[in-house]
């Protein structure tokens, strides 16, 4: 049975009431489509991203102070050459390992609830910053939030416009990596805490546009008597938690499905290895942080030309000179950016200079267009009425590569900063080996042509 037939039972258990959600109307004046809700939550990805990406350094330049302070026994603060010492980084990178699986974890159950109810302290040890991920479990931090707002993005957004609304929320993702990690660097030179004030701003602005955005009216999806109004707070959970599990099974519904799982899980290798190449670089090639922070830039402007005109223009000229099907050129782009994402890894872990590092990442960021258009891939294996679950899965999936690659991640950067100095690039070789699996995975995707009201589509194969 192919995925996209669904028997009825089932597509009703998958999809409760959304299979008759009116279509979103927009302004005839709006020149992209958009409703109100959709530019409100790209505002929201703004806001958040910013603040992420204005810390991200910050954040690392804390704990590192902290952990000196400690291996030191120091009262002030101590120079940064002492705290490229490999006991102080293996430290550091422990720290920030443990952190983002606690982070991960924490996040993961708080998005999925929160999924479900709206649709220097010296005298204490620095691995204390740990129990901050119990505040995770409030809201769920940037994970609960990413989560929900893709959400509200594909249900605010129209059939037409909701692919475009998605790679607008990625382009919002390239800018701030663009423009934060400058803005860092800035706070950095002045005061550390201006970094950390900046991004409670940023914070603080959600809050009028969360104020802004229109409520669903409940009653569309239940009637008046219905039985969940008799429910427990606990019953409803429970229920409402199986109902949102279920969407996992989208995942492997399909032989193409299962071969496409391990692309997204080590696709999100690409900021986990970022986050290890900012505490990596410094230690290598003695540079400082705030200098590592231009790296990032590096990759933001290299992914700004990638989607704004690599991308398009190779597209253009393939429709125009090759026409293949839509699908099949999706899978090879989504093939060459693993291919790249291998060779930019391998680079980085083998580079011995800094103008190596430099253009070997500057190769990584080009393979960096492999989600967005591995996710237009898997949309198309499933009937419209699904994808809104489809892509909770997904991102639910990304979570859990996120939170055991981090750990894995960070763990062999503390254990490589012990080894001698041609092999501390390591970390960098264990991503080529997984990128390289991913790939490997990609040639089980079988994509077959069926005809549908006079146009080639392409549908998972059968189960």
């Amino acid at each position: 049975m192919s995925t996209s037939s669904v028997q009825e039972p089932e597509r009703q258990l998958l999809l409760g009431h959304h299979d008759r959600r009116p279509q979103p109307t927009v302004s005839p004046q709006d020149p992209l489509g958009f409703t109100r809700t959709t530019y409100l939550a790209l505002a929201l990805t703004f806001l958040l991203e910013m603040s992420n990406v204005v810390l991200a350094v910050p954040l690392i330049a804390l704990y590192e102070q902290a952990i000196c302070r400690n291996h030191y026994r120091a009262n002030g603060a101590v120079g940064d050459d002492l705290c490229k010492a490999v006991p102080v980084q293996s430290e550091l990178a422990l720290l920030r390992g443990w952190q983002g699986f606690f982070n991960g974890f924490s996040g993961m159950l708080a998005a999925l609830l929160w999924t479900i109810l709206v649709c220097n302290v010296h005298a204490m040890p620095v691995r204390l910053v740990w129990m901050t991920s119990l505040f995770l479990l409030c809201g769920g931090g940037n994970y609960g939030a990413e989560m929900l707002l893709v959400i509200i993005l594909v249900n605010s957004a129209s059939d037409h416009n909701r692919t475009r609304s998605l790679y607008y929320m990625y382009s919002i993702f390239i800018f701030t990596e663009l423009v934060g990690p400058q803005l860092s660097k800035w706070t950095l030179h002045h005061s550390i805490w201006l970094a950390f004030s900046l991004g409670l701003l940023s914070l603080l602005a959600c809050f009028p546009i969360l104020a802004a955005l229109p409520r669903q009216d409940s009653q569309q999806d239940h009637a008046p008597g219905a039985e969940t109004e008799t429910m427990s707070l606990w019953e409803h959970i429970r229920h409402e938690s199986y109902e949102r599990l279920l969407p996992v099974r989208l995942l492997f519904s399909s032989r193409n499905m299962c071969f496409s799982v391990p692309l997204f899980l080590v696709g999100t290798f690409r900021n986990v290895s970022l986050r290890a190449l900012l505490q990596y670089v410094p230690v290598q090639f003695d540079w400082s942080l705030s200098d590592a922070n231009w790296l990032i830039t590096e990759v933001a402007m290299i992914n700004l030309a990638l989607f704004f005109v690599i991308l398009p223009s190779a597209i253009y000229g393939a429709n125009r000179w090759l026409r293949p099907h839509q699908q099949t050129l999706n899978l090879r782009i989504v093939q060459c950016s693993f291919a790249v994402l291998i060779a930019g890894s391998a680079g980085i872990g083998l580079s011995k200079t800094s103008n190596q590092i430099i253009l070997s990442l500057g190769l990584y960021a080009f393979g960096f267009g492999a989600r967005v258009t591995l996710l237009s891939l898997v949309t198309y294996w499933f009937d419209k009425d699904v994808r809104t679950r489809l892509y909770s899965a997904i991102l639910l999936l990304e979570l859990t590569g996120m939170l055991v690659g981090d750990t894995i991640v960070q763990n062999i950067l503390s254990v490589s900063f012990s080894l001698p100095r041609a092999w501390m690039g390591i970390t960098f070789l264990f991503c080529t080996v997984c990128y390289f699996l991913s790939f490997a995975s990609s040639f089980g995707i079988r994509l077959i042509l069926k005809s549908d009201d006079n146009n080639n589509e392409i549908s998972g194969e059968e189960s």
